[in-house]
């Protein structure tokens, strides 16, 4: 799926912060409730929330799980957005 450029800043933040659900670390309230804040700052439905989870972060980043030892401090998120586009 290709993004124009307002597309690509208003996923970006999103992409970000999704992405550290599949950290391999315990997350903290505070790091739940800014990715909460992100997703409510969007402006985005719950729908097209879900779908970017699970379509465009989920299958980018969830095989840092299956490895040893995953990333767990966090993805560059130049990374990210170049595979996620892949």
């Amino acid at each position: 799926m290709m993004f124009d450029e307002q597309q690509l800043q208003k996923r970006q933040p999103i992409w970000a912060a999704l992405s550290d659900l599949w950290l391999d670390t315990e997350l903290t309230d505070l790091d739940l409730e800014r990715i909460a804040r992100v997703m409510a700052d969007s402006g985005l439905s719950i729908e097209v929330l879900r779908e970017i989870y699970l379509i465009e972060v989920a299958p980018v980043v969830s095989p840092n799980l299956l490895g040893v030892a995953g990333m767990w401090t966090g993805f560059d998120e130049q990374w990210l957005c170049t595979h996620r586009l892949e």
